[in-house]
């Protein structure tokens, strides 16, 4: 895992960037009231996410036994290390979804939902996962159980950012109906500029 832990960084930091990249826009699109574009933006982030998972999987796969040598692995360690390249690390890319939903939930207002549930994952569901796999297939199911928590919180996390953005809209929307309408001046001479 120490092995794997140094990997991570490496392979994945364009995942731990998208959720700094994805919230300026949903902050920027929340304050225009454009919720049709925070949805978009919050799909485009997943098609990213999802596409540079395979990208990054089959560069892990192809350096497979260079990072072993890399790190002098044998035994039961390369045999972890082999594991995580050819078929674990697409899971790790899964944390990616719960980064988008994070970035959401802390532009939308509501940054406890993002402690909530980065708290959640990291305790009760790496318990209960890594446990399970632990006891299924040893070492192997541990770490796989690990990794799985990412993609069980995160797609959670991003239906539940989602169904924000919806309450968010329909909360405005009731609001602007119960507005008056603005009363437009009529400008004084030809160049003003109309406001409302």
């Amino acid at each position: 895992w120490a092995v794997v832990g140094r990997v991570i960084p490496v392979a994945f930091g364009v995942v731990f960037a998208l959720s700094g990249a994805v919230g300026p826009v949903i902050g920027q699109n929340l304050g225009g009231r454009r919720y049709d574009r925070i949805h978009q933006a919050l799909l485009d982030a997943l098609k990213f996410n999802l596409a540079y998972i395979l990208v990054a999987w089959v560069m892990m796969a192809a350096s497979a036994e260079f990072v072993v040598a890399l790190f002098n692995a044998s035994g039961e360690a390369a045999a972890l290390i082999r594991l995580f390249c050819l078929w674990l690390n697409p899971l790790f890319g899964l944390f990616g979804l719960q980064f988008i939903a994070n970035a959401a939930f802390n532009n939308l207002g509501k940054p406890h939902y993002s402690t909530v549930f980065n708290w959640t994952r990291a305790t009760v569901g790496t318990v209960a996962l890594v446990s399970l796999g632990a006891s299924m297939a040893g070492s192997a199911g541990a770490m796989a159980g690990y990794l799985a928590t990412g993609g069980l919180f995160g797609l959670v996390a991003l239906v539940m950012a989602w169904r924000l953005v919806d309450q968010i809209a329909k909360q405005d929307d009731k609001a602007l109906i119960a507005r008056p309408l603005a009363v437009r001046r009529i400008p004084s001479w030809p160049f003003t500029s109309l406001r409302e």
